[in-house]
């Protein structure tokens, strides 16, 4: 979010809002995908409408998403970042609760490691 003029704290700031898909290893993920080469995601999503999106969207980038745990009642990871005039980070809220649901697969528990 980058509010206009700056951030006045404890009110309403009027600005603008952009999202856009995002992770690390999302975003590798994706472009592994559009480059063609053969591509699977490990992770976990919220049974939600954001959840769904990216999924389709992973999808379309022929990303192999059977490995995403989407988490019945659980909210899709979602970082609000909001950011001073110059592009700079005032502060930011990370809602990553789902990630802590991700599965190992079942080859990890076999290794006894």
């Amino acid at each position: 979010a980058n509010p206009s003029p700056p951030l006045v704290p404890a009110t309403s700031n009027p600005g603008t809002v952009s999202e856009t898909d995002g992770g690390v290893a999302r975003n590798i993920a994706e472009t592994l995908g559009r480059l063609g080469t053969a591509t699977s995601l490990h992770s976990a999503v919220g049974h939600d409408h954001r959840g769904r999106a990216i999924i389709d969207r992973l999808h379309s980038c022929r990303v192999d998403t059977g490995n995403v745990s989407k988490i019945p009642n659980g909210r899709t990871a979602t970082y609000l970042a909001m950011l001073q005039p110059d592009g700079g980070l005032d502060c930011a809220v990370a809602d990553t609760a789902v990630l802590d649901r991700i599965e190992g697969p079942s080859c990890w528990e076999e290794r006894g490691d």
